[in-house]
């Protein structure tokens, strides 16, 4: 498999492959939302994307990993796990203080899987969601 990390400079090249890819997980049209992504990493085969995570970013301080998603063909095979830790070298490099991510707090799996990449559990810290004016 290749692995790529795609600039925001570069992710209008790639809007058709990835909202092909993503359609698959998301009702709406994406390119405007990876147009407005910092980061994309893709796992491609034979130049289809198979795996792929975006980062949203100040590219200063903070970074919200958002989306990562394989292909289920291509499950259990470490792609999710390459694209989360040539993402987190990447946000490392790029000296980024703060990345973060939400997890489903019941999936124990995924809060395993996110733990073993090096992500802790924020107990001083509440996630809130706007929800609109009542």
């Amino acid at each position: 498999y290749q692995y790529k990390i795609i600039p925001k400079s570069a992710t209008k090249k790639w809007s058709k492959d990835l909202n092909i890819f993503y359609k698959k997980y998301y009702k709406n049209n994406y390119s405007t939302v990876f147009e407005n992504t910092t980061l994309i990493g893709i796992c491609l085969n034979d130049k289809k994307i198979i795996g792929a995570i975006r980062v949203i970013s100040d590219l200063k301080r903070f970074a919200l990993l958002v989306d990562l998603r394989v292909d289920a063909k291509y499950q259990n095979q470490g792609i999710a796990t390459t694209l989360m830790r040539d993402m987190l070298k990447k946000l490392v490099s790029m000296e980024i203080n703060h990345i973060n991510l939400v997890v489903v707090q019941n999936s124990k799996w995924l809060n395993k899987f996110y733990k073993k990449l090096g992500f802790l559990n924020v107990t001083d810290s509440t996630l809130l969601q706007y929800k609109g004016n009542n």
